[in-house]
């Protein structure tokens, strides 16, 4: 059987890529590595728990693009699930709880001013800043996607409690220190969070959201084959030719969706020889974002009430005593492979919106802390740093070694070996003020018939969202470029 398009990856950009091409009456084949589709947003099971492979939030959830695209492909309908509080902020002085409800939020102001100390001016900086991001103008965007979001943040207020607290909740998703953050990429995608009001989780399980792709594409007549690892894609005279696995088998179209990052695509899967010499370099020069240590903690009881947990913890210091520096030396430390004295938290806690992901009213956090790729030689072992999340956990949530059933840990390497992206960045494209709006790479390549999707190339937006709106985009351009005649059908 012949082939319009082959997609490399059953993630969501991946999913959605071949979901969109299939409802456009494309043949379409895609290729998963693994034994189970969805990418990181896949899962395992463990004594009655549905656990995720990731560590997700989606922010924009019902009101956002993977809800819109569901419905554009025809795929089931994704319950989006929101929890009374959406997250427990701790650390930096206190002890917050960011309500779901806007009617709550006047209290909620009140008691991070009471906690956090904040003095007259610390109240009009915040609210200013605030102010400011919620109602952007975004013709501005190209000015501030130049600007970290250290600078951005700090032109505010330099009161390193709220530069903390700012600084997660707008540049948490990036994986990124605030020195590295577009703060463009951040004022964008915290506007449509907090206007859309969306922050959830879906009924079932991060898998939901890939699968209703997955079953709108084999709807269509797509094909879908797990246990599938690219080695190789062929091209001629400056196009596709093919796509070659480990098991020997090889499948032919004139266009190729990949997912991986554009470094492992150049370099690994064609070859730089294939692509012309200032693309080549471009793509060696991209950075990519951090990645984490996970932990899937698995509780006898609820421990935690929000929707996520989301903090610091701060080995032998203060955090009320925490200045700027510290900040910096933070993310200074994650750089060069060392461990901080402050460690940042973010815990999903995907029960306390889907009760049916664990058995007998446990509780599933699926928490992580922000970690060096896999090309940086770290000081500290990879065990240190899954040890030092479990510690930072402890220190976070009363009882927690009381109520434990069991935990497991993930380093960097597993997720590597996961996603199959060679030194695992969460964004293979790290969205830094080089690397977004106008300058992020496009969708398609010199290569005519080659594409690029996920995290890698195209799109805005937060994680998840980012690899959908790239998987639409990468679409809609191949539809495209056979409607010009760049490309034609098998």
């Amino acid at each position: 059987m012949g082939y319009d398009a082959i997609v490399i990856g059953s993630g969501i950009g991946g999913s959605v890529a071949a979901a969109v091409l299939a409802r456009e009456g494309m043949r379409t084949l895609l290729l998963e590595k693994n034994n189970r589709t969805g990418g990181v947003c896949s899962y395992y099971e463990k004594r009655g728990f549905r656990v995720d492979i990731g560590t997700h939030m989606f922010s924009r959830g019902a009101r956002g693009p993977l809800a819109r695209l569901t419905r554009r492909v025809g795929g089931p309908r994704i319950e989006f699930l929101q929890t009374r509080d959406l997250a427990r902020v701790v650390g930096f002085g206190g002890t917050l709880d960011v309500p779901r409800d806007k009617w709550r939020l006047p209290a909620f102001a009140a008691s991070a001013i009471r906690q956090l100390e904040l003095s007259p001016r610390d109240v009009r900086d915040a609210a200013r800043f605030l102010h400011d991001v919620v109602r952007f103008d975004e013709a501005r965007l190209p000015e501030v996607d130049r600007l970290t979001m250290w600078d951005f943040v700090t032109g505010y207020t330099e009161n390193p409690r709220l530069v903390g607290l700012f600084g997660f909740l707008l540049g948490l998703y990036f994986i990124l220190p605030l020195d590295q953050v577009s703060a463009g990429e951040g004022i964008w995608c915290f506007r449509r969070m907090v206007r859309e009001g969306g922050l959830s989780y879906p009924r079932g399980g991060a898998f939901a959201v890939p699968s209703s792709f997955l079953s709108a594409a084999r709807a269509r007549g797509a094909e879908v084959l797990t246990k599938k690892r690219v080695t190789r894609i062929e091209t001629h005279h400056g196009a596709v030719r093919a796509v070659v696995c480990s098991d020997g088998s090889s499948y032919e179209a004139p266009a190729v969706v990949s997912t991986t990052s554009l470094k492992d695509l150049v370099e690994r899967l064609v070859g730089p020889d294939a692509f012309p010499p200032d693309y080549a370099t471009r793509v060696r020069g991209l950075g990519g974002s951090m990645v984490a240590v996970q932990a899937k903690v698995a509780l006898r009881r609820p421990l935690v009430k929000a929707g996520a947990l989301v903090g610091a913890n701060a080995a032998g210091l203060s955090l009320a005593d925490v200045g700027l520096s510290d900040l910096d030396a933070m993310y200074d430390h994650v750089r060069s492979g060392r461990l901080a004295p402050i460690t940042p938290i973010y815990a999903p806690v995907p029960t306390n919106f889907d009760p049916a992901l664990a058995p007998g009213g446990a509780q599933l956090i699926t928490a992580c802390a922000v970690a060096p790729t896999t090309d940086i030689a770290l000081e500290d072992s990879p065990k240190r740093w899954t040890e030092n999340l479990l510690v930072a956990l402890r220190a976070l949530i009363p009882g927690f070694d009381d109520e434990l059933l069991w935990v497991d840990t993930f380093t960097t390497q597993a997720v590597e070996n996961w996603t199959g992206k060679v030194h695992a960045p969460a964004v293979s494209t790290g969205q830094t003020p080089d690397q977004v709006g106008n300058r992020r790479p496009p969708v398609h390549t010199p290569v005519r018939g080659l594409y690029a999707a996920g995290c890698g190339a195209g799109g805005r937006g937060v994680g998840t969202e980012l690899a959908a709106a790239s998987g639409e985009e990468v679409a809609d351009r191949i539809v495209q470029d056979l409607v010009n005649g760049i490309l034609s059908r098998r």
